[in-house]
């Protein structure tokens, strides 16, 4: 007789943030619950014994990816290992769908039941993924309203419990506060936001940061990027020390964004943050040349920033690819301190966005539907489940 055995499966910083507030809410529901999977820090200090770090996985783009096919295989067979050795009840799948997606597979090959949290974005790839996704996922876990209606329409049951990124984000921090401990000139804020890897912040920190400091010789606005505990400090040292008068700030990127006047942000979960904080934002993109080529036949939405697609039309302007210059930048960014009425529109239509995101508690109803479909013991060591 043995307690709950779950995997958890998150291959990059954002997923693992998520992971890691799912596993408490597992372990807060279930103390017995044994946590196994890929994540980070965070999620092994939630209870989650770890086969692979994210930090081991942090490539993206299809020549990064074909490049490191090897390791690739080595972290699928390991998981694929772990499956035979633990028989978990249940494994939860959080977004990272290039890997996820093949192993789901693999699960369901096992007889294990398969919970996708965080969905992969099918609705841009186009439906037919999500007709495929029936085969091996039991049910979705979705945090945008419009997710569930997609997926329940498939046949996969599905429910929307909220975006668990509300639960992370605080507010009502003191603007004089953070302009003291972080030895600021009290101007308006230009927040920069260039990604969270280290091929991101190379394409994109040298031409955010000449753009800003065009914006700060005509607007005055006093300029910080926000560093991530992920990439070494001294990547953003070295680019930046050409771009005098521009700072760094490390591990206070939701203070930042509270306060930040305006922002440039490369596309990703860091749009929704900022929309969290209605904040008016540019959002900006390049990738590898094949990479985006490649993107460009397979995905099928108007826009590439979620907070445009949550939206359902142009918040932000979003810059990408060839257009991400300096200049298209300055020409974007600057409406947000001379244009008092677009810059009020700006900041009501994030309003809107952020209503989308749902109340917190995400996690735990997460955890309740995950431990709702999970068997409490298992007789002969092999995972039971129902839904």
């Amino acid at each position: 007789m043995t307690g709950r055995t779950i995997m958890i499966v998150a291959g990059e910083q954002s997923g693992e943030n998520y992971g890691a507030l799912l596993a408490l809410a597992l372990r807060e529901r279930d103390p017995g619950v044994r946590l196994f999977g890929i994540g980070g820090d965070r999620m092994e200090a939630a209870g989650v014994a770890l086969l692979f770090h994210v930090r081991e996985l942090a490539f993206m783009g299809f020549i990064e990816i074909i490049r490191h096919l090897p390791f690739i295989r080595k972290v699928m067979s390991r998981c694929v290992d772990s499956l035979d050795e633990s028989r978990p009840d249940t494994v939860v799948l959080i977004d990272y769908p290039g890997f996820n997606l093949r192993f789901a597979r693999r699960v369901k090959e096992r007889g294990i039941r398969v919970v996708y949290y965080i969905s992969p974005q099918v609705w841009a790839w186009g439906s037919s993924r999500v007709e495929k996704m029936k085969e091996f996922v039991d049910h979705m876990i979705v945090v945008f309203p419009f997710e569930e209606a997609l997926y329940t329409q498939a046949g996969i049951p599905a429910t929307f419990v909220g975006h668990p990124i509300v639960e992370t984000l605080a507010t009502g921090s003191s603007r004089a506060d953070f302009i003291r401990s972080h030895q600021l000139e009290d101007h308006a804020l230009l927040a920069l936001l260039p990604g969270s890897r280290r091929q991101e912040i190379e394409r994109h920190l040298p031409v955010f940061a000449k753009a800003a400091m065009k914006l700060k010789e005509v607007h005055g606005c006093t300029v910080i990027v926000a560093g991530t505990p992920a990439v070494p400090r001294s990547l953003y040292d070295d680019i930046l020390k050409t771009y005098p008068g521009i700072c760094i700030i490390e591990d206070d990127t939701h203070s930042l964004l509270e306060h930040a006047h305006a922002a440039i942000v490369a596309s990703g979960t860091a749009t929704v943050e900022t929309a969290f904080y209605l904040t008016p934002m540019v959002v900006a993109y390049k990738t590898n040349l094949l990479t985006y080529l490649i993107g460009k036949r397979i995905i099928n939405v108007r826009h590439i920033g979620m907070v445009n697609i949550l939206a359902g039309k142009q918040v932000a302007p979003e810059i990408i690819q060839f257009q991400l210059t300096s200049e298209n930048l300055v020409q974007a960014v600057a409406p947000y301190f001379t244009n008092e009425k677009l810059y009020q529109d700006t900041v009501e239509e994030l309003r809107k966005v952020k209503s989308i995101l749902g109340a917190p508690g995400a996690s735990k109803k997460a955890a309740e539907i995950i431990l709702q479909g999970t068997s409490t013991n298992s007789a002969d060591g092999v995972g039971k489940t129902r839904d």
